[in-house]
């Protein structure tokens, strides 16, 4: 599923009202709310993490505490969150948690990328075929 399919996919759940049912973390709340509260986190947190490293000459230890920190919370979905596109992210972040509810299973985000980049088997090109030939 491609970003624009998950943005329209988001948007209708957003206007159907859908809810977390089973989730963990967002039981009972809605996909709206969730999403606002992901953007939110995720937007406080890209300038927490840009004034810990402005700051890191000065307080040495406690930026790199908060870089840490931040990186755990964050790095799983993307190793460049700091700079990524905030609502993009959070389309992503929002699609994998309604996958997770959709299949009532707290699996890894690197399993949904895996599930998401595995690729077709190389077609033969101009109609060969791999393997023995034959006259």
């Amino acid at each position: 599923m491609d970003q624009s399919e998950r943005m329209l996919e988001s948007a209708e759940g957003d206007a159907a009202g859908e809810r977390f049912e089973w989730h963990p973390e967002y039981r009972g709340q809605s996909v709206a709310a969730v999403r606002q509260s992901i953007r939110a986190d995720l937007g406080h947190d890209q300038r927490a993490y840009a004034l810990a490293i402005d700051g890191a000459e000065h307080a040495e230890h406690a930026s790199l505490s908060t870089v840490i920190d931040l990186e755990k919370k964050w790095g799983a979905y993307n190793l460049d969150w700091s700079d990524a596109d905030p609502d993009t992210l959070t389309e992503q972040i929002v699609a994998f948690e309604r996958e997770r509810e959709r299949r009532r299973e707290l699996f890894a985000w690197r399993e949904q990328r895996r599930d998401q980049t595995v690729t077709p088997p190389p077609r033969a090109i101009g109609g060969l075929t791999t393997g023995t030939s034959s006259p």
